[in-house]
């Protein structure tokens, strides 16, 4: 008999999806863009750690002693803790495991006593005891063993005892040299291991936190395909994706450091991208975590910022990358620093990035020291760090120097001027606002800046840059068309090394590398039409350089040559093609065809040609009028025209919060540090009725309103313009299916989408049938459930989103209707408003011009701060920036400053702000802008009487932004609403319609005035004696006399004062 050989059957089973990152670094869940945080954590690994403790006796000495321990962290899995007592006695503990002797672990691990006892040569009780323990020796290896180690983790094991190790996990060697280790340490009484030193921390990034999930849904799809053994051949089931497709939903909807990402701005949305938080799993937890683990080490030095971190409980635990620093593939922290060789800084030799331990043990300045032209320091004795300490050495003995005076700060903090003048903590305050200012209608950007805001947009990928070198042929608020030059329909140079010949723009900005946002559709002129896109290149950040052999080529008065890559046959090489000059376009704007830009373009009009690939047409689409997460304006604005030139990285469409290519948050206004009348007491805002008239703070918002349509137990909901109570207006201005016209103008209350749901029939009377047959009518078995205008919104209607299913027997229906709403925002009283340096109010009152203070020129001041808000805070910053800006208003000149002026000389801020007023009074010839006796200060009237001030007064030009603290959505009102349900007392919240509610501060007042009736309707009927507040009710209408209950809560107190045995009862009052 012969026996056949099993049959194999491959099939191809889908066993899970998972989201894909994009090119700007976050996710799209569920259509909401999502960013997960990196986590610092501590690296795994062996610390060695010592405590003191101390007894005070009665009549004695106090005794102090030391126990020593070891932590043993692994990456997964429970920590491990071997400990020597007091009595010289090894422990073995861990998390929610009592102590156990180190005998029995290591018996359990398979040593002898006797290898034990060789191996560890030290007075120690080893606690060799023979009575029995409570941890089995299987339990032992399942709670000890389970943890795993990374590569960094067995490298730090390796290197911190002495072993050459290569698993990945702990070893019964590992754990007896780690307490021979420990013996040596408690015995010699060695340092304990910085804990908060960078050295012992690494950064977990999104793929490392989704090994955990993904595991988790592994092992279930495992346990569903072992489920299937032993079943029939017919009743096999294929496994499906839920598991590990559920188990990633799961991390992303639910874990700690997956977040909304912020989008108030592109500088909000970058600097979440680049947050690193010490909380969540794996991590310290809110309200353990002391001052040692929020403070600021001396290795964050170019690593982390010590400025920026949120106020409030996540102080210190949530931080932010510095500008340069960057992330190993091991997750260590690595900052740039440049080379100095025996005195000279190594400018030309690429910055070398250095980790924590091997910069703290060399000399490092930083970057702000004077240097002469060939790199040699002025001073031949400097300041330097060495270890954690700073000394004062010779410039021989120097060995590194920070890349730039902004490689220590991180992106917000590197965008305040005058960052030096200001004190730390309103310079945080300075960088967490600017996170949180709103894209305005009309944006400016800032006289006095640094060198990061076009970074920042460029980074973000908030505007628009081109790929390829071209003419724009078509310009429109939502697209662009332009020919290009694509050898076989392909990049000119590959996006991450575009070589160009300029390295600015035509805005005279830099530009890190060729971002795209949007959609690029190429047409060819043989007629073929594709769409490329190009969201998921991903170019390393690197800046625009000169070369030597384009700077050869490049005549600019005729043409100018760019570089191609162009397919000659079968070989590739590099050469360049003549295109006319911008200035030679722009004499064929009125007249052009499109055989003329062909020849301008050196191209054939033939179709049939082999070189019709480089006749290509590009059509890029830009975003418009969208919404972000938090409610605010994406919108792309196109900055060409017609028949312009543009090249490879140009800048082609700015964003809501850019101006040419550069971040602008705010708007340059006049201001004057003066008290008015009281108005501008604490952080009161005094301002200008012209802000408000000439929209100068006015912004855009859009609110995002959905309704589902579901199945209910009477039938399934249905939308309708014909719905119970629906006025003639709104069956207007809703179509046939009962949804808002695109464009209408919409206010509170007016219906958006009309919607019936089916309701149970109601049992009518038999007068009430009777009047139903004579009118003619039937009841109605449906109810109005639909979609209105909240309270406080007003606006119109610009997007409609309908998403269908299929219903079974009647083709197509409606599932959800979304709607969005586009509403001006102006300026008005309770709208917080703030500078770059922390000075941040609140406007409480609009004056008309006429009864604000103007100068001697006739410039009436827009905003009126408090001049006491400056001494106190220490932000002189905004000061020097205030008399900067008026120079450059007044010169029309615009200003890019460094941080760190000592490396200008002394008080180069001060010299450089005064040497510009004094310009401005040469200029002007007006003695008013600058004066020797009060710098800065100029002679200002009062609006209303017309007198002069008795005082000089600080007056100029500041960037002043518009934060997301909108009155609008915190003020709100309440007569009746909702009630907590056990509680009785209003719900909490605009959102949920609260109200004030009854506290106990509230009782004492009442109790105070003797309002005692007042007092027990309040806490009787009012709160939680629903039967008290029915009889009330009852009595009222009835006429009768009043009759109270006992509320919940008392009968809840009775209890409690039971449970003490205290024996209380309620009596009848019998008098």
């Amino acid at each position: 008999m012969e026996i056949c050989p099993p049959r194999v059957t491959v099939r191809w089973v889908l066993i899970g999806n998972i989201p894909l990152m994009t090119s700007r670094g976050h996710f799209l869940i569920n259509g909401v863009p999502r960013v997960v945080v990196h986590q610092l954590v501590r690296r795994p690994g062996v610390y060695y750690h010592h405590r003191v403790h101390k007894i005070n006796q009665q009549g004695a000495q106090t005794q102090v002693y030391r126990t020593y321990y070891v932590d043993i962290i692994v990456q997964r899995g429970s920590w491990l803790r071997f400990e020597v007592d007091k009595k010289q006695q090894l422990w073995a503990c861990a998390r929610r495991v009592t102590r156990t002797p180190i005998s029995y672990f290591f018996k359990a691990l398979g040593i002898s006593r006797k290898r034990m006892r060789d191996d560890w040569s030290w007075s120690i009780n080893y606690n060799f005891k023979e009575s029995q323990t409570s941890h089995s020796t299987e339990y032992l290896k399942n709670k000890f063993l389970q943890g795993a180690l990374d590569q960094g983790g067995r490298e730090q094991i390796n290197l911190r005892l002495g072993v050459l190790e290569t698993q990945y996990y702990f070893t019964p060697g590992d754990f007896l040299q780690i307490v021979r280790s420990l013996i040596e340490f408690a015995r010699r009484g060695s340092p304990s291991i910085e804990v908060d030193h960078l050295n012992q921390k690494c950064v977990r990034a999104v793929g490392e936190l989704l090994i955990e999930p993904v595991q988790r849904g592994v092992q279930r799809f495992g346990q569903i395909i072992s489920n299937q053994k032993g079943r029939p051949k017919h009743k096999l089931m294929y496994p499906t994706a839920r598991p590990i497709t559920g188990s990633l939903r799961e991390f992303f909807l639910t874990h700690p450091l997956s977040q909304f990402m912020d989008e108030t701005n592109p500088l909000s949305e970058l600097t979440h991208k680049r947050r690193l938080s010490a909380l969540g799993p794996g991590g310290v937890r809110r309200d353990s975590a002391g001052m040692s683990v929020r403070g600021i080490h001396p290795t964050y030095y170019g690593r982390l910022c010590p400025i920026e971190t949120p106020e409030g409980q996540n102080a210190g635990l949530v931080n932010s990358l510095a500008t340069w620093a960057c992330i190993s593939g091991s997750g260590v922290l690595l900052a740039p620093f440049q080379p100095i060789f025996k005195g000279q800084a190594q400018s030309q030799i690429l910055p070398r990035f250095l980790t924590a331990n091997l910069e703290e043990n060399s000399f490092v300045i930083m970057a702000d020291n004077p240097c002469s032209s060939l790199g040699f320091f002025k001073s031949h004795s400097l300041i330097a760090r060495h270890g954690q300490s700073i000394q004062k050495v010779s410039s021989n003995q120097l060995e590194w120097m920070s890349f730039t005076p902004l490689s220590i700060l991180s992106v917000a903090t590197s965008l305040i001027p005058f960052l030096e003048h200001d004190d730390a903590n309103r310079a945080l305050m300075g960088s967490n606002m600017q996170r949180q200012a709103v894209p305005l209608i009309i944006n400016q950007r800032a006289c006095v800046q640094t060198q990061l805001e076009p970074r920042v947009i460029g980074s973000s990928q908030a505007g628009f840059q081109s790929c390829w070198p071209g003419l724009i042929l078509y310009v429109s608020k939502t697209d662009l068309e332009a020919y290009v030059g694509l050898p076989n329909s392909r990049p000119l140079l590959p996006p991450n090394r575009f070589l160009i010949n300029r390295t600015k723009n035509r805005q005279g900005e830099f530009y890190p590398k060729l971002y795209q946002r949007g959609r690029v559709l190429l047409h060819n002129l043989g007629g073929k039409k594709r769409a490329k896109s190009l969201s998921g290149t991903a170019a390393p950040t690197t800046w625009f350089r000169r070369t030597s052999i384009l700077s050869n080529l490049t005549n600019a008065s005729k043409s100018t040559k760019y570089f191609f890559q162009k397919s000659l046959g079968s070989k590739t090489g590099l050469g360049y093609l003549d295109f006319p000059s911008f200035e030679s376009f722009q004499a064929l704007r009125p007249s052009v065809t499109n055989a003329e830009i062909n020849e301008a373009f050196n191209l054939s009009a033939s179709r049939g040609d082999s070189r019709g690939a480089h006749r290509t047409l590009c059509h890029m689409e830009f975003q418009h009028f969208e919404r972000s997460n938090q409610g605010t304006l994406v919108n792309q604005k196109p900055t060409g025209r017609v028949f312009d030139w543009i090249q490879g990285g140009d800048l082609v469409a700015d964003a809501a919060t850019s101006s040419q290519g550069a971040l602008s948050l705010g708007r340059e206004i006049w201001v004057a540090y003066m008290p008015w009348e009281g108005y501008n007491f604490e952080d009161a805002v005094l301002i200008n009725r012209r802000l408000v008239s000439e929209e100068t703070f006015t912004s855009l918002h859009i609110e995002r309103l959905t309704i589902h349509i579901r199945e209910t137990q009477h039938g399934l909901e249905r939308l309708t313009s014909d719905f119970p109570g629906a006025s003639g207006l709104d069956r207007a201005r809703l179509d046939f299916n009962g949804i808002i016209q695109l464009g209408a103008w919409v206010q509170e209350g007016d219906v958006l989408v009309g919607k019936i749901t089916p309701i149970q029939p109601r049992t009518l009377h038999p007068h009430e049938r009777l009047l139903y047959d004579i009118v003619g009518q039937s009841t109605e078995c449906v109810k109005d459930s639909s979609l209105r205008v909240p309270k406080g919104i007003q606006g119109r209607v610009i997007r409609l989103t309908i998403s269908r299913q299929v219903i079974q027997g009647n083709g197509l229906g409606f599932e959800c209707v979304q709607v969005y709403v586009a509403q001006k925002r102006t300026i008005k009283v309770g709208d917080k408003v703030a500078g770059r340096h922390g000075n941040k109010g609140v406007i409480s009152k609009i004056l008309p011009p006429q009864d604000l203070p103007y100068l001697l020129s006739g410039q009436v001041v827009d905003m009126v701060l408090n001049p006491l808000g400056v001494p106190s805070r220490m932000n002189v910053g905004q000061l020097f920036e205030c008399m900067l800006g008026l120079a450059g208003h007044m010169l029309n000149e615009q200003f890019t400053l460094v941080p760190f002026d000592e490396g200008c000389g002394f008080e180069a801020s001060r010299s450089f702000v005064y040497s510009k007023l004094l310009q401005l009074r040469q200029q002007t010839r007006q003695r008013a802008w600058f004066s020797e006796r009060s710098p800065g200060k100029v002679v200002v009237f009062d609006g209303r009487t017309g007198q002069r001030c008795i005082q000089t007064v600080t007056v100029g030009c500041a960037y002043i932004l518009k934060l997301v603290h909108l009155v609008d959505e915190k003020i709100h009102a309440r007569s009746t609403g909702p009630y907590s349900l056990i509680t009785q007392q209003p719900l909490r919240g605009r959102s949920k319609h609260g109200g004030q509610r009854l506290g106990e501060m509230e009782v004492w007042a009442l109790e105070g005035f003797g309002c005692a009736y007042t007092l027990q309707e309040l806490l009787t009927v009012k709160s939680d004696d629903a039967r008290g507040r029915n009889q009330v009710m009852e009595a009222l209408l009835k006429n009768t006399p009043m009759r109270r209950g006992t509320p919940e809560s008392f009968k809840v107190l009775l209890r409690e004062l039971q449970a003490l045995c205290l024996d209380i009862k309620i009596c009848r009052r019998i008098f």
